[in-house]
């Protein structure tokens, strides 16, 4: 092959579990492009895939792992990703993208409007995830958020 694009879309090539195991490597690595030829090309439904035993979407492991690229790239070209959905920990892709302290990703995320007073099952808001795994930029980001929105409640 002269290309990974070429190897993915060789025609009944590859089982459905064969596209999910490189749209997770994908996802996880940041590649953008392989994710975009696997949803756009080899038509990979990531709206329906379960990525793990915690009921994780493609989005929130994105989002878990800080890739703001594929992150943007899921939310703006499958228009059916549920941005509130919770998985078995109570947990959104807000709540996962704060795991990662990647900024930019939880920047985005609350831009393009996510709950962001969400609480997953064990009563933890971004606030306190953030402050559990020592992403103090983030806290500072939250603390500004929360103050912002208590303002705006008066």
């Amino acid at each position: 092959y002269t290309s990974v694009r070429e190897m993915l879309l060789e025609e009944n090539r590859c089982p459905t579990q064969y596209w999910i195991a490189l749209l997770y490597l994908g996802i996880t690595r940041g590649y953008v492009e392989v994710v975009r030829v696997l949803v756009e090309e080899c038509r990979v439904e990531v709206e329906s895939v379960v990525m793990d035993g915690e009921s994780n979407t493609p989005l929130m492991i994105a989002a878990l792992w800080g890739h703001v690229d594929v992150v943007r790239y899921l939310v703006e070209r499958c228009e059916v990703v549920d941005l509130e959905y919770v998985n078995k920990n109570g947990d959104t892709v807000l709540l996962m993208s704060v795991v990662s302290g990647s900024i930019e990703t939880v920047e985005y995320l609350v831009n393009i409007g996510v709950n962001v007073r969400v609480k997953n099952k064990y009563g933890n808001d971004a606030l306190l995830v953030a402050f559990e795994h020592q992403h103090y930029h983030l806290v500072d980001y939250f603390s500004t958020l929360k103050q912002l929105y208590e303002q705006t409640m008066y």
